[in-house]
């Protein structure tokens, strides 16, 4: 049975907190080198030759070597996966800035501390690392619809934390894939910072159940029983885009119209005030002059005209609204192609309208 002695700290490292010295105390009472339940248990040799690693890693440690401490805890972890030596191995990586694996390592540390009966304040002081570690990292909390799916970070495999299933990445851009067998792959891609959470959820779906069309030859699987035809743009959605369109175009060349006329009636009203030197009933009477006469006729056209405008207007939103109700609320089977429509605006002072021809 091993029990590590509290190091002091090195003289060459960097600034080693409090919680970072408990943390390489980690008692590992009655299984110093047991493995979680999750690892397979190594050979003898292998074992034996992690312990060594681990007690020469930890005099390295205190002797302020954190390289070699590094290199000897990182082996022993590559040969035997214990909760001790994790704990070890993320205090030496977080002294020297290495803060994505140290976040890995020490929720390994945490999950399975428990199989070496230890608590309370080692806990704590691995949760403090864990807290100082993933505040200079992005942490991804990671759902798949398919649990035993392999997720890929930039192209390379992801470890997800046996503690909380979360991925730890560096700041930055990165492309998440997950793949699973006989399902299309599900991709998302996101930017993280210092210490930033982020959520994704993957839904795999089987090969050729997705959108689009499936692999293999002959036809995709069809609509299930009793589901509505596709809303498709027929011959009639298009006549009726098509006339409101044309309405609308109408519908500004009247009111343009308008304008010019109320344009020429206010030039003749302005040219009969000047001669009748501002008399206001100079077109009142019984016999109303030619010009008052001519006056009288614009204003009429004026008025026509904007009448014909205004209910160009309305007709072309009645029938716009009418087609995008039929076109997207009501499931029906496309009409056919559409052979050809030709809308064309008839506009005079008396009204207006259009003259639709087409087949279908």
């Amino acid at each position: 049975m091993n029990r590590l002695r509290r190091p002091s700290p090195p003289a060459t490292s960097r600034r080693v907190t409090p919680a970072i010295v408990a943390a390489l105390a980690l008692a590992a009472a009655g299984a110093a080198y047991a493995p979680g339940r999750a690892a397979a248990q190594p050979a003898d040799d292998d074992a034996a030759r992690a312990q060594v690693l681990f007690q020469r890693g930890r005099k390295e440690y205190e002797a302020g070597d954190l390289g070699a401490a590094y290199g000897d805890f990182l082996e022993a972890w590559r040969l035997h996966k214990a909760s001790d030596t994790a704990g070890n191995l993320a205090s030496v990586e977080i002294a020297t800035a290495r803060y994505r694996d140290a976040a890995d390592h020490l929720g390994y540390a945490l999950k399975y501390l428990s199989l070496s009966g230890t608590q309370g304040k080692q806990r704590e002081y691995l949760q403090d690392l864990l807290k100082q570690a993933r505040a200079h990292v992005g942490t991804i909390t990671v759902r798949l619809s398919v649990e035993t799916a392999a997720l890929t970070v930039d192209g390379h495999p992801a470890e997800r934390s046996p503690l909380d299933g979360t991925v730890h990445v560096d700041p930055g851009d990165h492309v998440l894939v997950a793949t699973a067998p006989d399902c299309d792959p599900a991709q998302q891609s996101l930017r993280t910072g210092q210490g930033t959470a982020h959520l994704l959820t993957f839904t795999l779906v089987k090969h050729g159940t997705g959108p689009g069309p499936g692999p293999g030859p002959g036809p995709g699987p069809g609509p299930r029983p009793g589901t509505p035809p596709p809303q498709r743009l027929d011959a009639v959605s298009i006549a009726g885009f098509v006339v409101a369109g044309a309405a609308a175009g109408a519908g500004v060349g009247l009111a343009i119209f308008s304008q010019t006329q109320a344009g020429a009636a206010s030039a003749k009203r302005t040219s009969i005030e000047t001669a009748t030197k501002n008399n206001p009933n100079a077109c009142v009477g019984a016999a109303p002059s030619a010009d008052c006469t001519a006056l009288h006729d614009d204003l009429r056209a004026r008025d026509a005209t904007a009448n014909a405008a205004l209910w160009t207007f309305v007709g072309a939103g009645v029938v716009a609204a009418g087609t995008l109700v039929y076109t997207f609320a009501i499931p029906h089977r496309p009409l056919g192609r559409l052979g050809g429509v030709t809308a064309v605006p008839v506009a005079s002072p008396a009204g207006g309208g259009l003259l639709l021809t087409g087949s279908f």
